[in-house]
């Protein structure tokens, strides 16, 4: 019987979908504008203080089940997830940015994502605010 491996790599590039900043191999926990000399800045209104959404520890973020008959016919792939993060931390939307290949494993992604997830919300200066986070799902079957 093959054994299952689904995994999970969650939150890059989210705040390149808000034009809030480039997107980076690595993510960044805040995105502060600084290249400004401080006698600008003065005269020129700051740009925010970003703090992109992420995982939360005391809630971590669930696998989706993996579905029998995909599993049967050996269907595999990765789907990426852009999901809407409300400032509770709630996860309003999920949409599929890049299909797995196989409706059934997208399907069941976005369904984990909507009745599961919940995150650490993005904050702009602060305060919560909606922001979307992007998340790769792999479903990989193992011998």
């Amino acid at each position: 019987m093959a054994k299952l491996n689904e995994r999970l790599i969650a939150g890059v590039c989210t705040a390149a979908l808000f034009g809030l900043a480039a997107c980076d191999s690595q993510q960044s926990e805040t995105n502060t504008a600084s290249s400004v000399s401080p006698m600008l800045a003065a005269n020129q209104p700051m740009e925010p203080d970003v703090v992109l959404p992420k995982a939360d520890p005391q809630r971590p973020i669930t696998y989706p089940k993996y579905p029998e008959v995909s599993r049967r016919l050996g269907e595999e792939g990765q789907v990426v997830l852009v999901v809407s993060v409300a400032p509770s931390g709630e996860v309003t939307d999920a949409e599929v940015e890049q299909s797995s290949g196989h409706p059934r494993l997208d399907s069941a992604a976005v369904e984990e994502a909507r009745e599961s997830w919940r995150l650490q919300p993005g904050t702009v200066d602060g305060v919560p605010k909606p922001m979307p986070y992007k998340v790769a799902v792999t479903y990989k079957m193992e011998d």
